[in-house]
């Protein structure tokens, strides 16, 4: 997820062929309280 912060502008995550979540990474990050990309996917792999 790294590289995605540090190439992408905007991104997309899916779960089960739903999006879940989609923004900039950082806004990504603020809005589930995380530190980076990586927390924020975790994340919405344990709830989504």
């Amino acid at each position: 997820m790294t590289e995605v912060e540090q190439l992408c502008d905007f991104v997309v995550i899916m779960s089960h062929g739903r999006v879940v979540a989609m923004g900039r990474p950082q806004e990504l990050a603020e809005r589930f309280k995380c530190r980076d990309l990586d927390e924020v996917f975790i994340y919405l792999a344990r709830v989504a």
